[in-house]
């Protein structure tokens, strides 16, 4: 493996500068195109090149080559570093951590992930979503707002919790801050300012929820093996860590996750042919039987394709520890770089035909580990993913099977990047009711 990647050779050719003819590109130009923003440079110039983003020299590294020596070259990303608008909070540990640190962090973190853990906690995570449907239900409600809320409230019960919300509102507030930073900003700004204080505001609110649940004690969720694994490890004062791990765990995942499934549900309202097909592998599995890949594997196509077409976050920021060479490219050692890790997905040679929704091109047994990146790579590769799966399957089972959406407006599979990659559209205008025929 390459874990000391060779020093590149003296004078190394530097990073070539794509030129946008006309004008330089900006943020708000990502913005509106977030996907294919570097494919271009990517094919004229190969895996690493340099942009000017708001006026701002920029690496970029691209491409399955990108993403191979991302995952191989561990020991050369500083992530404190990349992550400098929220400083104060990496200092205290709280969000990402290097080495050692890091490794030991996911090894306290991993096992409350588990599938065995996840599957203890479906039927209690789908009754929290078929609560919220039977409130909501006949009413006029936003499709992005309702699913962050299922989202929300099906994390919160995984925890052993049930929060507000308010919990929810805040939330959503220092997730957007934190997702908007970390695409694009500057350390020691107003965002990193803003998502500071917002998480303050997050850690205070969970707080006594979190206090009063492990006064009960006694109970088989992720929140208590979680809590006894923090104590075990004393590495900081435990419930200190374990307030700040719940916050970061909601602030990670809801907006991201949600939108998975809401993307899901506009790419099948549209393809209303395969719709028929994942709602008849649906009808032969009894109704509290598991949703895994093997036994639903329609379904899980959908997902991954959804993730595929629509990544909730195409790039992400890295520094590195000194200098490297990449197709043949220097890119100096503390120099920004933006990973456009998601870019791969969009690229013919890889998917055909990649801007179309062809969700059986994930059945069977093909290995995308570089080309399939909607939840990070690497070691720091997204803990939550397999939860953001199961909640994803158990909300889509749940309203393909036993829910009628009436859309108010005509989606049109546009996009834009906010806090995630999400609908063009500013309003999602539905109403849910049960079906007559619905469990």
């Amino acid at each position: 493996m390459l874990e000391h990647p060779v020093v590149p050779p003296a004078g190394a050719a530097a990073a070539p500068l794509y030129e946008r003819p006309g004008r330089g590109w900006s943020y708000a130009d990502f913005q509106a195109e977030p996907l294919l923003f570097f494919l271009e440079p990517y094919r004229r110039l190969g895996p690493a090149f340099r942009v000017e983003l708001d006026g701002a020299e920029t690496h970029v590294i691209a491409g399955p080559e990108s993403n191979e020596f991302f995952m191989l070259a561990r020991d050369l990303w500083s992530y404190r570093r990349s992550f400098s608008f929220i400083a104060h909070l990496i200092e205290q540990d709280l969000i990402t951590l290097d080495g050692p640190a890091h490794a030991a962090k996911r090894q306290r973190m991993m096992p409350s992930f588990r599938l065995d853990m996840l599957d203890r906690q479906a039927a209690g995570m789908h009754q929290s979503l078929v609560e919220l449907l039977e409130e909501r239900a006949g009413a006029a409600s936003d499709l992005r707002d309702l699913m962050n809320l299922a989202f929300f409230r099906q994390a919160s019960h995984g925890l052993g919790m049930r929060l507000e919300d308010e919990v929810f509102a805040a939330v959503l507030e220092a997730e957007k801050y934190i997702l908007q930073g970390t695409a694009h900003d500057i350390a020691h700004s107003e965002l990193g300012r803003q998502a500071e204080a917002a998480f303050a505001r997050v850690t205070g609110l969970i707080r006594p929820h979190l206090a009063e649940r492990l006064a009960r004690g006694g109970e088989d969720d992720m929140l208590t093996l979680m809590a006894a694994r923090h104590t075990a490890s004393g590495s900081m004062p435990a419930r200190r860590e374990l307030e700040d791990d719940v916050a970061v765990l909601l602030l990670a995942g809801v907006e991201n996750g949600a939108h998975i499934i809401l993307w899901t549900l506009l790419l099948l309202h549209a393809n209303p042919g395969w719709t028929q097909e994942v709602l008849a592998e649906l009808a032969d599995l009894p109704s509290g039987d598991e949703l895994s890949p093997a036994r639903a594997p329609k379904l899980h196509a959908t997902i991954f394709e959804s993730e595929r077409l629509r990544p909730p976050f195409p790039i992400l920021p890295r520094v590195a520890v000194r200098d490297f060479e990449l197709g043949g490219r220097l890119v100096p050692g503390g120099a920004p770089i933006i990973h456009a890790l998601t870019l791969v997905q969009f690229m013919e040679e890889h998917f055909e035909a990649p801007l179309e929704f062809r969700p059986q091109r994930h059945l069977g047994s093909r290995q995308l580990t570089k080309l399939h990146a909607a939840f990070g790579m690497g070691l720091h590769r997204c803990i939550g993913m397999s939860q953001s799966r199961h909640q994803a399957a158990i909300t889509l089972r749940e309203l393909l099977c036993n829910w009628e959406i009436e859309y108010g407006f005509q989606p049109s599979l546009g996009y834009r990047m906010e806090a995630a990659v999400t609908p063009a559209e500013t309003r999602l205008p539905v109403t849910v009711r049960r079906c007559a025929s619905g469990g």
